[in-house]
């Protein structure tokens, strides 16, 4: 009789877990699709959405008996401002793939596949921006059902004229509440960067340090040099609180630095931008306090 205990033992192990892994399974998917706002309601929560709506072409959950992998076909994200004079945000998205194991359901292991699309603005005038990586994961670990540390790790990104070798944030809640967070890129460009009669390329790597202020370098490109000094004139005048004496001797001093910065064939040049103990120096010279009024 007792040769048949251990055995009895297991199958009861084997088909209560088995139980509890398709009850967990299917108790996922009724909640993902809960949130799920059929299109025919959209139109009549328009003017009163208070949050984001999530939409999903389907959901599975597979993994078993190992993990929970839940898989959301081209799943969207949206504030359901369509036609009206509210901001729009509409995220799409190919595939969403959520993993966690079955002994802590509060650690999630998030992976976006394939393109991405982001829709931003007001009305007809709206603008959608592609984003696109070569890896996009994410760390995310709840605590009461509230965000307790998150991290993301993008390699490859392309988002319009931006692109980076890899983006990281790093968000955790502080025993206050408050939101710590941190910030690095690496090799960020941007290819295209229209600030009103500019146009400029960047290139650089920049983080946050512990004090959430910029650290790093960059160089900014520009074939319109005439105008960056005087573009750059006005922005320190008011940044530094109109304070005209300041602004004149900064940019006299940026002046000085153009005329002996070497200058390409068609006329562009490349300005050094870099970003330490709390200000923002052009070829060195400090120009702009990030951490307060200069």
């Amino acid at each position: 009789m007792r040769i048949f205990i251990i055995p009895l033992i297991l199958v009861l192990l084997v088909a209560g877990y088995s139980r509890y892994w398709y009850a967990t399974a299917e108790n996922i998917e009724q909640q993902i699709t809960a949130l799920n706002i059929a299109e025919d309601n959209i139109a009549e929560d328009i003017g009163r959405m208070q949050g984001l709506q999530l939409g999903h072409r389907s959901v599975t959950v597979k993994g078993f008996p190992y993990r929970f992998e839940t898989h959301l076909d081209q799943p969207t994200l949206s504030n359901g401002a369509i036609a009206s004079a509210a901001p729009t945000f509409n995220w799409a998205g190919d595939k969403i793939i959520v993993v966690a194991q079955p002994w802590d359901l509060n650690h999630l292991v998030i992976t976006v596949e394939g393109p991405q699309t982001l829709t931003t603005g007001v009305a007809d005038k709206t603008t959608r921006t592609t984003i696109q990586s070569r890896q996009f994961r994410a760390s995310l670990i709840l605590k009461d059902d509230e965000l307790d540390r998150l991290a993301v790790d993008i390699s490859g990104l392309s988002l319009g004229s931006l692109t980076a070798d890899r983006l990281q944030i790093h968000l955790r809640q502080l025993p206050d509440t408050t939101l710590e967070g941190a910030l690095a890129v690496n090799n960020l460009q941007i290819a295209d960067l229209i600030m009103g009669d500019l146009r400029l390329s960047t290139r650089g790597d920049v983080r946050l340090d512990d004090n959430q202020q910029p650290v790093g370098s960059m160089t900014v490109s520009t074939q319109d040099s005439g105008k960056v000094v005087t573009a750059l004139g006005h922005f320190i005048s008011v940044e530094s609180g109109g304070d005209a004496r300041f602004a004149s001797s900064v940019t006299t001093a940026l002046r000085a630095a153009l005329l002996i910065t070497p200058h390409a064939a068609d006329g562009g040049i490349s300005v050094p931008v870099s970003f330490d103990e709390g200000k923002m120096r052009l070829w060195k010279i400090p120009v702009l306090n990030i951490g307060g009024p200069n």
